[in-house]
């Protein structure tokens, strides 16, 4: 039995005579090499395998789109638009939204392309200071700006709605600004480190 091999652009018909690869045209290698490659070649025939490979260009191949990726879960596929839009981030149809770098839902750099590779989630880990091992390794180190500088951790905007909603019935703050009943939300209701 013959199979076609591609070795750098050229074809050859590779075929085993008393247990030895035979290529056709011959390949212009030592001795050593031949016998490294016959080794490899014949361990791929026999178990009809390629080895697995993992390039920037195919990491993210076949990950689809972000409709493909929420499978039909619109409403979940549209939150984490609306909460990168409102970050200031537009994604398009065609990216992948990358849940495992998301700090938060809509974290506009968990936004990858068909373009992005495994540098891209490299560096988004060196510059948060997380570590990862596994297709991407990065060492976990110290964070470039503090991630807690913010005394205050934003709530959702419907649950401010809502508490300014509920103050407003008492007829105490019935006159109070609207700025002041949010910062009182805030104030009663945000994590304070």
């Amino acid at each position: 039995m013959a199979y076609v091999l591609k070795i750098n652009g050229v074809s050859h018909e590779v075929s085993f005579v008393d247990g030895k690869a035979v290529y056709s045209p011959p390949l212009n290698e030592s001795k050593s090499e031949k016998r490294k490659n016959a080794d490899r070649l014949k361990g791929i025939l026999e178990s009809r395998k390629c080895p697995g490979i993992n390039t920037d260009t195919t990491f993210l191949s076949g990950i689809g789109t972000l409709e493909q990726q929420f499978d039909g879960d619109v409403e979940g596929m549209n939150e984490v638009i609306s909460a990168a839009r409102r970050k200031g981030f537009n994604p398009t149809s065609g990216m992948f939204y990358y849940e495992p770098l998301a700090r938060y839902v809509g974290d506009p750099e968990a936004f990858l392309s068909a373009g992005d590779g495994k540098g891209r989630i490299r560096d988004v880990c060196e510059k948060r200071g997380w570590g990862c091992r596994g297709t991407v390794n990065v060492k976990a180190r110290q964070p470039e700006e503090d991630p807690l500088k913010n005394p205050k951790v934003p709530l959702a905007e419907s649950i401010v709605r809502e508490e300014v909603g509920r103050l407003r019935q008492d007829p105490s703050n019935q006159k109070k600004p609207e700025r002041e009943l949010r910062e009182q939300v805030l104030d009663k209701h945000a994590l304070k480190l």
